[in-house]
């Protein structure tokens, strides 16, 4: 997720069992606003853990049945 998103909505991803990883914006985005490159970045990061580990990616954005 983008450090622009909140420690909250971070938490409450934790309680539910979650691992969060919180990337960086790109340097010239808007400060406190999430980006469409911001949210790319956020994709190739989750992309490269997925393949690294072996992991599974819930990828709300993508799926169907959201």
């Amino acid at each position: 997720m983008s450090k622009v998103n909140s420690e909250e909505r971070a938490r409450m991803m934790r309680a539910l069992g979650a691992e969060v990883m919180r990337v960086d914006q790109l340097a010239d985005a808007v400060p406190a606003q999430v980006s469409q490159g911001d949210l790319e970045l956020v994709d190739r990061e989750a992309q490269r853990i997925e393949a690294e580990r072996d992991a599974f990616r819930a990828d709300q954005f993508y799926r169907d049945g959201n």
